[in-house]
Order: structure tokens, then sequence, then C-alpha cells
């Protein structure tokens, strides 16, 4: 990707009445560069890990997070962080129509 100075991105939320930014969102360049291959298989593992939780009660690696991985536990904090943005722009929009 050639780099590109004035360009912007940031993760918007669309409603009707226009769009909404996520906070802390805005990167200078395509958010698609930071996916990696080993990236997206922890997402996915990690959403099959809580599909599973929600219908079983079982976890992955145990309810004792300090018998999880390091990168598992970084990861489920980064993701949860990450929707909480997503969810608090949602309601921001929602709440402006």
């Amino acid at each position: 990707m050639i780099h590109d100075p004035g360009y912007r991105w940031s993760a918007t939320y669309t409603t009707d009445d226009g769009q909404y930014e996520v906070t802390d969102t805005e990167i200078d360049e395509c958010p698609v560069s930071f996916i990696t291959p080993k990236a997206s298989e922890i997402v996915q593992i990690l959403n099959r890990t809580r599909h599973a939780k929600e219908n079983s009660g079982a976890g992955l690696f145990g309810h004792d997070l300090s018998k999880w991985p390091a990168w598992a536990v970084d990861a489920v904090v980064v993701i949860e962080q990450e929707r909480i943005k997503a969810e608090n722009a949602r309601f921001e929009a929602e709440r402006e129509q």
C-alpha cells in the first residue's frame, strides 16, 4: 500500500440520518492492512468460543483466566473494547434520530 499522509479512515455507524464515527478508531491507512491471517484466525476461534459458551456454558480454556494463554486474554479484551465502541456509536446514532 502506498502511504498517503492525507488519508484518514475511521469506523462509522450508519443510520437513515447519516453516519456517526466510532471513537478512537481513526488511522492513516486502510484497516484491512492490519488484518493478518493469524489475527483473523484468533478472532474466528474466539467468536466460536463465545458462541459455545453462550449455548453450553463451557469455555475453551476453562473459567479461570489465569489458566488461559496470554494471547487469548489479550484478544478477548481488545475484541470486547471494540464491540463496546461500536455499540456506543450505535446508541449515539439512534439517540440523535
